[in-house]
């Protein structure tokens, strides 16, 4: 039979559990939003390029910051669909 574990080494075993089992949960959540954070937002077009450059001469940080979200949401935002119902009926009145 082993001898039972005096309590220092239990102490110790336990913040090595707890240290594997951290560093386990913080390399999952760093690799998620690693992942996340190598996404490209926005397609690489003349247009968007010209608006983010426009971002890159606004003076601070987080001035920078907002108009590049203002810039990523305005190109993101899933059409209106309102607005895609009146451009066909224009088109279809167009071709009648």
């Amino acid at each position: 039979m082993e001898p039972k574990p005096t309590k220092a080494e239990t102490i110790v075993q336990r913040l090595l559990l707890a240290a594997a089992l951290t560093a386990a949960l913080i390399g999952g959540v760093v690799g998620l939003f690693g992942e996340a954070a190598e996404m490209p937002w926005l397609a690489t077009t003349a247009e968007n390029q010209r608006a983010m450059a426009a971002c890159e001469r606004v003076h601070g940080t987080a001035p920078r910051h907002r108009c590049a979200e203002r810039v990523v949401a305005e190109r993101t935002r899933a059409p209106d669909p309102g607005a895609t119902m009146q451009a066909s009926a224009r088109n279809v009145s167009r071709t009648q």
